[in-house]
C-alpha cells in the first residue's frame, strides 16, 4: 500500500481534485439551444458547431410545408464528415405528402412514432457527439423546388475543447501543488488540442 494513501493530506488532495473535476465538468458542459437560419425554398438546412467546441445531440425540431407537388417526401436527418461522408442518419418513419405543414422532432431515448399533429424519430442514447468539423443537416427524399424548411431549433450539450484542456491542465497544476509527493512532467497535459484555439489567458 502506498504510505501516502491514507494520510490527511492525500485525502485533501484527492477531496479538492473532485471539487475541481466537478468545477469544470458544470461550468464547461452547457445545454444550449440554437435557432438555426431557414434556407431557401427547395433548400436542406444545415448545422456546425462553433470553433472550439463539439455538440452532444439531445433534440432537433424542424417545420416542413410541402407545396402542391404531389410526390411523396423523406425527411432524413444525416451527420457528415468533412468531404460530406454520412456516417450517421435517422429517418421520420411517415412519408410527407403535398401541401402538408410536418412538424417533426428527434430526441435522445425515444421511439419513432407519428400522429396527426407531427411527426417524430429517435436520436442515440449516448448522444451523438459532433466534432465543429462535422456538419449536422437534412438529406430529403424528393424535395420538391416549392418545399420550405423553418422553425428550426436543435438542442445540445455543447463543449469548449479549448478551455476543457485549459481546465485539465489547471487540475493537474493543481494536483502538483497539493500532492504530498511531487507530480513529474509526464503528468503534462498539452496547452492546446490540435487543431484547437488557444486555451483563455489566466486572471492576473
Amino acid at each position: 500500500m502506498d504510505e501516502y494513501e491514507d494520510t490527511p493530506d492525500c485525502v485533501a488532495s484527492r477531496r479538492r481534485l473532485r471539487e475541481l473535476g466537478l468545477n469544470e465538468l458544470l461550468r464547461l458542459r452547457l445545454v444550449r439551444d440554437y435557432a438555426i437560419p431557414s434556407p431557401a425554398a427547395g433548400a436542406e438546412w444545415s448545422a456546425t458547431p462553433p470553433a472550439g467546441t463539439l455538440w452532444e445531440l439531445l433534440a432537433v425540431r424542424h417545420l416542413l410545408v410541402t407545396s402542391a407537388v404531389v410526390a411523396n417526401r423523406g425527411s432524413t436527418l444525416t451527420l457528415t464528415v468533412p468531404g460530406g461522408t454520412p456516417i450517421f442518419q435517422s429517418t421520420i418513419g411517415s412519408n410527407l405528402a403535398a401541401s402538408l405543414s410536418a412538424v417533426m422532432t428527434w430526441s435522445a431515448g425515444y421511439g419513432a412514432i407519428a400522429n396527426l399533429a407531427g411527426f417524430f424519430s429517435t436520436l442515440p442514447t449516448p448522444p451523438l457527439v459532433i466534432p465543429n468539423n462535422y456538419t449536422l443537416r437534412t438529406a430529403t427524399s424528393g424535395l420538391d423546388a416549392g418545399d420550405q424548411y423553418s422553425s428550426i431549433e436543435i438542442t445540445v450539450r455543447e463543449w469548449s475543447t479549448g478551455a476543457v484542456y485549459w481546465g485539465v491542465d489547471q487540475i493537474v497544476t493543481q494536483a502538483r501543488q497539493e500532492a504530498p509527493t511531487p507530480l513529474t512532467a509526464d503528468d503534462a497535459i498539452p496547452a492546446t488540442l490540435p487543431g484547437q484555439p488557444a486555451p483563455p489567458a489566466a486572471a492576473q
